[in-house]
Formats: structure tokens, C-alpha cells, sequence
């Protein structure tokens, strides 16, 4: 069996279903069920795919409506737009605002765009609300967008 017993396939059935229940409605819907996804495996334990206990794309329909975006512009300063971006996160941290978190972040997009995998500048950042936690992590999620060669 998948998840291990009947009585906990039952189990993670319930709390599928209720938990669908919670985020059906919401325009970031696919956002919450890969979050269901993410716990429920390492909670218990799913190996393989089932789908009477995840959400997968043949069995869910998106949400309508637009998904909640925080939009920073670079303009000429990547690491100003990063600052800015960890100024704005709900999370408490001394690292806030300081150069050991930005650097980093500002470093690796710039590679990025200097590997010559992407022909233009980055423009702006986007972000979906809310944060993604997991474990002890606060997770931003979101894309780059470029201006056109």
C-alpha cells in the first residue's frame, strides 16, 4: 500500500478532501495543494504517486481569479531590488536588510543573466504572497522578468 495502511490512505483521504475544501476557492490554489503535497509526503511517508491522497493536475481544476504578485522593479540596481525584497518578507531575522543575505541573492541572479541563458537584463522581480515555510526556512517564491534583447 502507498501510504503505508488502510487506515491511514482513510485518514490522509479526509484530510485531502477538507483541505480542498479550504483552498478551492483561492486564486493561488495549485500554490496550497503543492504545499499539501510537500507535507503530507514528508509527514507520512508517501512513496510513489497516489492520487486518492494528493493533488495532482489530472485530478484538480485551476482557480480562477489572479494570484496575489508583490512586483519590484531593478531598474539599475539588482541588489537595491533584493533589499528592498527582504525588507518587505514577514519574517524576523537579523540578517534583514544586511549584505550577507543580499549579496548572495544578487550574486546568483547576476550570473544568471551573464551565462548568456537569458538575452536581456532583468527588470523586474515578482513574487506570490504568501511566503512559503518549510521547516525553519521562509521561502520567496516567484520569477524574474527580463527586458527584450
Amino acid at each position: 500500500m502507498i501510504c503505508g495502511s488502510a487506515v491511514r490512505c482513510a485518514a490522509l483521504v479526509d484530510i485531502k478532501r477538507a483541505y480542498e475544501m479550504l483552498v478551492a476557492r483561492r486564486p493561488d490554489s495549485d500554490f496550497y495543494r503543492t504545499f499539501f503535497n510537500s507535507v503530507s509526503r514528508e509527514l507520512f511517508g508517501t512513496v510513489g504517486v497516489n492520487t486518492e491522497v494528493e493533488f495532482c493536475a489530472t485530478n484538480v481544476g485551476r482557480a480562477s481569479g489572479a494570484v496575489p504578485l508583490r512586483v519590484y522593479r531593478v531598474g539599475g540596481s539588482l541588489p537595491a531590488a533584493v533589499r528592498e525584497i527582504i525588507a518587505d518578507l514577514p519574517v524576523r531575522s537579523g540578517h534583514r536588510g544586511s549584505g550577507r543575505v543580499r549579496s548572495p541573492v544578487s550574486a546568483e541572479i547576476g550570473r544568471y543573466f551573464e551565462s548568456g541563458r537569458h538575452s536581456g537584463a532583468p527588470e523586474s522581480i515578482e513574487l506570490i504572497d504568501p511566503v512559503f515555510y518549510r521547516g525553519r526556512h521562509a521561502l520567496a517564491v516567484g520569477r524574474l522578468i527580463a527586458t527584450a534583447p
